[in-house]
């Protein structure tokens, strides 16, 4: 495939810029940590999400808690222990698988 490169030609000399404020040492490596521990963060959520999907698709079992919802699992408990089926649909619907 060809790539399409765009040039776009700024000229500086008509252009005033305004002075700015300097960018202190201490600026940047708050920064650069920050960017750093986003990656680590978004690295480890990607690893989490797998595991669970991947459990999830074998069927695992997900235990009833804040995040199943005790209302529902205690109403299914009578209906014969569907609510880890419900619990599970729940956590495919917040991971986004089916």
């Amino acid at each position: 495939m060809a790539s399409v490169t765009k040039v776009i030609a700024i000229s500086t000399a008509s252009q005033a810029l305004p002075a700015a404020e300097r960018i202190t040492q201490s600026q940047l490596s708050e920064f650069i940590e920050a960017r750093n521990v986003l990656a680590r963060l978004k690295e480890r959520v990607g690893e989490m999400e797998a595991s669970i999907r991947t459990r999830l698709e074998s069927g695992a079992d997900v235990q009833p808690g804040v995040h199943v919802g005790h209302g529902s699992a205690r109403k299914s408990r009578r209906d014969g222990g569907s609510f880890r089926t419900a619990g599970a649909q729940r956590l495919r619907r917040l991971i986004g698988t089916s």
